[in-house]
């Protein structure tokens, strides 16, 4: 049994989690039907041409096989998964939802986890950089995150080694929070040097963007 205060998250989960459910799809999805539980019955239902019809390339068998396969669309199976992590789910209808409308490429929902929803509530720097930063650069980095951070804003970057992990790193000291927008399942920590950081991460914010 799903709580009714966590419906409408599992429901948007179970959609994300669907095979062949691409961004523009879920997008498409959200239009048609704004309440997650209104479009999981509508797909349970095999009703997916206003998803689907204006894919031209999308062959009839094809299209057929993907309704099929929609059909199972499963949120009990997706709350327990939320549950198990503790993760939220955010769509871009939501009235928090934390993305600008006018930004290219657009998710059309965010997996977030971590102990500090607020990170979301204050002004937000994005800092991102190479790989191969040199010591100074990083050094930087960590200073200019720590000053941000302690002046109330949110620094977001990729949890990447190099300028990227510097940006966390000065974030954390200065007591956070710190969002990290991760392109891997939030199960998966790469690189794998950064699993100290990405605990550290965890304990403030971390995101990621469905793709």
């Amino acid at each position: 049994m799903i709580p009714p205060d966590r419906l409408q998250e599992s429901c948007a989960a179970a959609l994300m989690a669907l095979p062949h459910m691409t961004p523009p799809r879920l997008h498409r999805t959200l239009r048609t039907w704004p309440d997650p539980a209104a479009a999981v019955a509508a797909l349970a239902r095999g009703e997916t041409d206003p998803v689907l019809a204006t894919e031209s390339r999308l062959d009839p068998d094809r299209r057929s096989a993907i309704a099929h396969a929609w059909r199972a669309v499963d949120p009990a199976a997706a709350h327990r998964v939320l549950t198990h992590h503790g993760t939220r789910v955010l769509t871009c209808l939501d009235p928090d939802w934390p993305i600008d409308d006018a930004a290219p490429d657009l998710p059309a929902a965010l997996l977030v986890e971590g102990a500090r929803p607020d990170a979301f509530d204050r002004p937000r720097v994005a800092i991102v950089g190479t790989r191969a930063a040199t010591p100074p650069d990083l050094a930087d980095t960590h200073a200019l995150a720590h000053a941000l951070t302690a002046a109330g804003i949110t620094v977001v970057s990729g949890l990447a080694i190099g300028i990227d992990g510097a940006a966390h790193a000065g974030s954390i000291a200065a007591g956070g929070p710190t969002i990290a927008v991760v392109a891997t399942g939030l199960d998966v920590i790469y690189p794998r040097r950064h699993g100290a950081l990405t605990a550290e991460v965890r304990a403030h914010e971390i995101g990621r963007a469905h793709v």
